[in-house]
């Protein structure tokens, strides 16, 4: 079986491993299930617990803070309470829906809430409160009793409650339909309290640059004193370099300006502000072609092959880029002429021809004519020749090995001559006598035997 997939503890199949699953694949298991729990319980770092629900007390041999909701109460009065340490603790609100906070602590006038016998409110003055109020009276009249307390006060400060008596203009206070305040004007009362903030004592119809903090301010007091601070009021502004200006906002504008480059332009509520598009005679806003240049975060910067060779249409004819060793990476154009090649010393490039004993043509063929300043014959070459110097003729001469292909007839003589070196001389015919002749091409030649030389060399062949 593959190891299951999933990330809860509510995704593991508890069925698994089979019976048949490989022993091997256990540590896989393991793993998984140890990935699920730290899932499922992330930065847990302490011992943590479980939300406890019954109507039995839970054991309390824990450490506090384990939340028992307790449903001992019935359906409807379930209750959370939380292990102290020592004891649990009830929670002052019920966790089922509509319920309000159940307050078992506290007092009013020094007697508790939620007694037997309900509290008693001595008071005179409710200040924005709100309660359930089954004692007190108004004007000596009982609260809640039997005939509802009349209201007899001209003053109601500030107060919020709930009333089970009294009446307004003899209309109860309590019933279904909410009671009108008959009359158009509140008399016989110098002050107006509220819930919070300062008592009102009266209204100011003129200046308000007092700052009274117990005057109500009229429409007219407002826009009187508006109409005198914005008439003595301007706006002062800085530009660059410490130069200023102000603006009278009763009777002058501002006048927001463009520069060299800059147009501005008001409709309504809105100031535009924009920036003209360069040319090549005006600065401005410009854009920068993707295909050669990369801008990011403000940097502009070429990129790689941005520059291609249509660009660089300002070199001179005949030339070529090269960057020389001391040019501080600065690049220059080198000219080339007819016949001539670029060579590199390590320190720069120099345009030259080939010289001496060689010579190129524009097409790439290259001629030796010479070595080492030395001719070499132009006599057609023939196979299985050499090169040999000759001192006397003062050229490199082609010359033919000397091997056993030279002489190919018995009787034939291997002879040096100046012409073409050393070649082979046939042998002569019969009773001839090889004989010293330096007009010979090859210094020696073949003659009969009957002449004084031949006669002269027969007799020191005889004598041996």
């Amino acid at each position: 079986m593959a190891v299951e997939t999933g990330n809860y503890i509510d995704d593991l199949v508890i069925t698994n491993p089979l019976s048949s699953d490989l022993v091997s694949e256990g540590d896989n298991q393991l793993r998984l299930i140890k990935t699920f729990v730290k899932q499922s319980f992330p930065s847990v770092d302490a011992p943590v617990h479980a939300i406890h629900t019954g109507s039995t007390t839970p054991a309390t041999a824990i450490t506090e803070g384990l939340i028992w909701i307790d449903t001992s109460a019935g359906a409807g009065n379930h209750i959370i309470k939380v292990y102290d340490g020592a004891t649990f603790l009830t929670l002052p609100f019920s966790v089922e829906a509509a319920k309000t906070v159940d307050v078992d602590g506290g007092t009013i006038d020094g007697t508790i809430i939620g007694g037997t016998t309900p509290a008693a409110v001595t008071t005179t003055s409710l200040v924005a409160t709100t309660a359930d109020i089954d004692g007190g009276t108004i004007d000596a009249s009982v609260i809640g009793g039997t005939t509802p307390a009349a209201v007899s006060t001209t003053s109601l400060v500030a107060t919020t409650a709930d009333i089970d008596g009294g009446t307004v203009d003899g209309t109860t206070i309590g019933v279904t339909a909410h009671t009108s305040v008959k009359g158009t004007t509140l008399e016989g009362t110098t002050s107006l309290q509220l819930a919070t903030g300062a008592t009102v004592t009266g209204i100011d119809d003129g200046d308000v640059a007092t700052g009274s903090a117990v005057l109500l301010a009229t429409q007219n007091a407002v826009k009187t004193y508006v109409d005198s601070a914005v008439t003595a009021s301007d706006l002062d502004f800085e530009g660059d370099g410490g130069t200023t200006g102000s603006v009278d906002l009763d009777s002058q504008t501002l006048d927001i300006a463009g520069g060299a480059s800059i147009t501005t332009t008001a409709s309504g509520q809105t100031l535009t502000v924009a920036a003209d598009d360069a040319t090549t005679a005006v600065k401005g806003v410009a854009s920068f072609s993707s295909d050669n240049f990369g801008v990011t975060a403000g940097a502009v910067t070429i990129k790689d092959a941005g520059v291609a060779n249509a660009e660089l249409a300002d070199m001179a004819a005949n030339t070529v880029k090269v960057r020389n060793a001391n040019s501080s990476g600065v690049p220059s154009d080198l000219a080339l002429t007819t016949t001539q090649i670029m060579i590199g010393d390590g320190t720069g490039f120099t345009a030259a021809p080939l010289s001496g004993d060689s010579t190129m043509t524009n097409a790439g063929v290259v001629t030796v004519s010479g070595i080492g300043g030395q001719a070499v014959s132009a006599a057609a070459a023939t196979n299985d020749q050499y090169l040999k110097y000759s001192a006397t003729s003062s050229e490199w001469q082609k010359v033919s090995i000397i091997g056993t292909d030279k002489l190919t007839t018995k009787g034939d003589l291997l002879v040096y001559n100046t012409v073409d070196s050393e070649t082979r001389y046939p042998v002569g015919i019969n009773d001839l006598v090889l004989t010293a002749d330096s007009t010979a091409t090859n210094g020696v030649a073949w003659k009969a035997g009957g002449d004084a030389e031949g006669t002269a060399a027969a007799m020191a062949i005889a004598l041996g």
